[in-house]
């Protein structure tokens, strides 16, 4: 598809290898014309702005988009400064703080790594013993950095309904017996 709108896309491997920054000029020799980025931390670096930069045509998140993953406070106060639907939250920087907000708010609640934790710096306590514990990880490094600082969030449940599709339901009929 991409090669019938006249661009070539290049896979390079050797560049998920390499850590971050890495230098624009390791593209050159790949031929690329376009580029489409993912993992976070790069990101949030901002290898798209920096590709950008270099002449290359990145599609994927700006450093400043690239926040909303990286920081969970960021993002809720976003939400929060334009009244956008969020679960109810607090930042800490200092666990004693967090640990008293969790009793006061009381489980199931969520603590969430501020930082960028590679998919795993949320826990889903539902017992105030298992958000006080996550919070004592979070700030002993059990997620390095992404962990010095913590959201913590209100439990919310979601009922979601969906109609099932013709073809659903008849790939849900159960064999007629012989």
């Amino acid at each position: 598809m991409a090669e019938e709108a006249g661009v070539r896309i290049g896979a390079v491997d050797y560049l998920a290898s390499q850590p971050w920054p890495f230098p624009a000029s390791l593209m050159i020799g790949a031929q690329t014309e376009a580029t489409s980025d993912g993992p976070d931390a790069p990101i949030a670096a901002g290898i798209v702005d920096d590709l950008n930069a270099a002449g290359f045509k990145a599609f994927g998140p700006t450093r400043a988009a690239g926040q909303l993953e990286s920081s969970k406070s960021f993002t809720k106060a976003l939400c929060r400064a334009n009244n956008i639907p969020t679960a109810a939250w607090e930042h800490f920087a200092d666990a004693e703080k967090a640990k008293a907000y969790i009793r006061k708010q009381g489980a199931p609640i969520v603590v969430k790594a501020d930082g960028l934790a590679a998919g795993k710096g949320v826990v889903v306590a539902m017992t105030e013993a298992e958000a006080l514990a996550a919070v004592d990880m979070m700030f002993g490094g059990g997620f390095g950095e992404a962990g010095a600082e913590v959201v913590v969030e209100e439990f919310m449940v979601c009922l979601l309904y969906t109609s099932p599709s013709p073809r659903d339901r008849t790939r849900s009929r159960m064999p007629s017996s012989a």
